[in-house]
């Protein structure tokens, strides 16, 4: 009986904080709407964002009415898991509702491009020149507040180890203080001020106010959707790529490395293991893409060099911009293109993908295996990175851990370009699209269009949304759903 109890408990406090949940969304949906007074012509749009809105809104608070009252338990991560899928899986869907009732759209391509957005993927079936300003905010916040994830959100209104779990179980394995809300409000103000900055170079350097805000934005969030069709390439200017990349890059770092730096402790960042890892992956990868796919191709080193730069930074942050036409690059560019989209960001980042700190921990346990056979038997090592402040020593589960998330993520790529080789895609075209969706990056070959089979379409969705929550999150809320069913169910019975 007191388990039966205890999981009504969990359900009364999972269904109030899904009502929290709710009334955010319902906030986020307006935030488009501040733009109209430039463009009163796009009056005609705000219908499609307000009633949304204001249906979250309704039931959402009407399910905190409902529930504020009923007695509830602190949750843990498993908890946590099944709070995070259902706002990552609501705020996807209410979120397709303003992009399904344009022109041309069905909900399956408005949900396409949602998840995309949340998730910070930023393929597309939507053609922004022919969007209005309100859909093109609308993209770009999607990805700005997905990047940071969306549980940062409602650090305002959890407290204690609720808070805590929400907030690790999302993806923030380290607060960068020891009070989660702390934590959420320096990432909010570290968005803000590199939103600015950003911003202001971006128009300086010459792309206008509104694409410079947009772009942003995406490149701070790790996202990918542009104002533009040809994306970043459409202003074939060499200061706004560089502009970009530093974005990009900065995106792709941890928050806790952001605290550090606008505090001036370079040299705590300079040892972080991820950091050594990024500039070592993303050096060696631009100069072999140069050399050995864009020299041939481009004639021109100066050309190839900034372009593999672009894109390896591109791919490796998972931000998705881009300056190249994949389709005419030899099959090694795309290959080396596919490695950077697998390792991905810092964790504590809004990046995808392996993680810089998983893949140097597989190299680095790798090269101790090897060295500990040539050292004298008695001798024992004692491993260890540097992470922020942090000394952690490398334990063996912390290598099975590793290795096991590196293992899923690899066969969840395998099914997921085997699916779009089943439905005709090419095989490299299968793989590189499959590693952009699973990535969360965003660059596509040409699979990604208006017109794409729906079990393309889906096949890339579930990449995404599987992607951007590492799995095991997912795994986690499912088997807690069901099995608590079963034992209500049995209880009953």
């Amino acid at each position: 009986m007191r388990e039966r109890e205890y999981i009504i408990k969990t359900i009364f406090t999972i269904v109030y904080y899904c009502g929290i949940i709710m009334v955010c969304a319902s906030v986020i949906l307006l935030l488009p709407l501040l733009i109209l007074p430039f463009w009163p012509e796009e009056l005609k749009y705000s219908w499609c964002f307000i009633l949304p809105a204001a249906s979250s809104a309704a039931v959402g608070g009407f399910i905190i009415l409902f529930m504020k009252d009923k007695q509830k338990i602190t949750m843990d991560l498993i908890h946590g898991a099944v709070i995070v899928v259902f706002a990552w899986a609501y705020t996807i869907s209410i979120g397709a509702v303003p992009l399904a009732l344009m022109d041309n759209m069905n909900y399956l391509l408005g949900l396409f491009e949602s998840i995309s957005g949340w998730t910070g993927t930023g393929l597309t079936v939507m053609v922004p020149e022919k969007c209005p300003h309100v859909i093109l905010l609308w993209r770009s916040l999607s990805q700005y507040l997905g990047g940071a994830g969306f549980a940062l959100i409602m650090m305002s209104v959890l407290s204690g180890t609720s808070a805590t779990s929400v907030y690790h179980v999302e993806g923030h394995p380290h607060e960068i203080f020891p009070n989660v809300k702390k934590s959420a409000s320096i990432i909010f103000k570290i968005y803000l001020l590199y939103l600015f900055l950003g911003s202001a170079s971006l128009t300086i350097a010459g792309m206008p106010l509104f694409d410079s805000v947009n772009h942003t934005m995406c490149a701070l969030g790790t996202g990918g959707f542009s104002t533009k069709n040809l994306s970043i390439g459409f202003y074939n200017s060499i200061p706004i790529n560089i502009i970009c990349i530093l974005i990009m890059y900065a995106g792709s770092m941890s928050f806790t490395s952001h605290n550090f730096l606008l505090k001036g402790k370079f040299n705590i960042v300079k040892r972080n293991v991820e950091f050594k890892t990024s500039l070592i992956a993303i050096g060696s990868i631009t100069v072999l893409t140069a050399l050995a796919a864009l020299y041939p191709l481009y004639k021109d080193m100066g050309k190839a060099f900034m372009t593999a730069a672009f894109e390896t930074v591109s791919s490796m942050s998972g931000t998705g911009f881009s300056i190249t036409d994949y389709t005419v690059w030899p099959s090694i560019g795309i290959f080396l293109n596919i490695i950077a989209m697998c390792i991905g960001g810092q964790t504590n980042s809004t990046s995808g993908a392996l993680k810089q700190l998983r893949v140097a921990i597989i190299f680095k346990s790798v090269w101790w295996l090897i060295r500990q056979q040539f050292l004298p038997r008695n001798v024992v090592e004692t491993h260890y990175i540097y992470k922020g402040e942090e000394k952690i020593f490398i334990k063996s589960e912390h290598v099975q851990e590793v290795f096991m998330f590196a293992g899923i993520y690899v066969m969840s790529l395998l099914f997921g370009s085997g699916l779009l080789m089943a439905m005709g895609v090419p095989m490299q075209s299968a793989f590189f699209e499959f590693s952009s969706a699973q990535g969360c990056v965003g660059q596509s070959i040409g699979v990604t269009s208006p017109s794409a089979q729906p079990g393309i379409l889906l096949t890339l969705m579930y990449g995404m949304f599987f992607g951007r929550l590492e799995f095991l999150v997912i795994f986690y809320a499912v088997i807690k759903v069901f099995k608590d069913i079963g034992v209500l169910i049995s209880k009953e019975a």
